[in-house]
């Protein structure tokens, strides 16, 4: 099977995320999979705050998808919950490769995200919440779902 992992944070980095995604990845590759995993190059003790940071995950957002796309046809696309809401973007790459999405699901956003003070509750709130909605449903699995694969 060929499958593409997404995070925002790599193998070598520090993030909780970025070692699950990492371990996950060799896994599957034991189990013969051919597996890529995907992830921006920032540092996870560097991150922004603020506009910035919501405007370099929206870039980190388009950088995964399009190094995603170049992949060609794939079996399952996995994501992890960062940046927020890369359920979505990972959604709509599955559909376009003819893939299954699996969601593991870590943070619940935008509802985490307004607790934490992050997001202000209100339009772009809604949108989020639209959007991840939308992203769960097209999933084919959400949380443990690699003792399927």
């Amino acid at each position: 099977m060929k499958i593409l992992v997404l995070n925002q944070y790599g193998a070598e980095d520090a993030a909780p995320t970025a070692r699950l995604a990492a371990e996950l990845s060799a896994h599957l590759r034991e189990l013969g999979h051919e597996v890529h995993f995907l992830a921006e190059s920032q540092v996870y003790a560097k991150r922004l705050q603020g506009w910035r940071r919501w405007w370099h995950e929206m870039g980190v957002h388009g950088q995964l998808f399009f190094r995603g796309l170049s992949l060609g046809r794939l079996d399952w696309v996995i994501s992890l919950t960062s940046p927020v809401c890369l359920g979505w973007t990972a959604s709509i790459l599955a559909k376009l490769r003819g893939a299954r999405h699996a969601h593991w699901v870590m943070d619940v956003y935008p509802e985490l995200a307004e607790k934490l003070g992050e997001l202000k509750a209100g339009t772009s709130g809604r949108i989020l919440r639209h959007l991840m909605s939308w992203a769960y449903q097209q999933t084919a699995a959400v949380g443990r779902f690699w003792m399927r694969i």
